[in-house]
């Protein structure tokens, strides 16, 4: 985990980045209750994609095994806060 807590706006962005990157082109921000999979699309390369992705972009430290199917974006906010 990071020393320095990362802003809400910032990992909005994140995920409406990756979710492009992962074909559903959206503009706006996911909600927070918006779930990776089910919600955004993310499949198992979009997963561990995205824990490299978190790894490099906010300097944290992220298990794979912490990311779940089922996780929503206010679990990955509380993940690398």
């Amino acid at each position: 985990m990071s020393d320095h807590a990362i802003d809400v706006p910032d990992l909005e962005r994140f995920c409406v980045w990756m979710t492009a990157r992962n074909g559903d082109f959206t503009t706006t921000a996911p909600s927070p209750e918006a779930l990776l999979v089910d919600d955004l699309g993310y499949d198992s390369l979009a997963l561990f994609e995205l824990v490299l992705s978190l790894e490099e972009s906010f300097d944290v430290d992220v298990v794979e095994e912490d990311i779940r199917a089922d996780m929503t974006v206010a679990d990955l906010h509380r993940l690398v806060a």
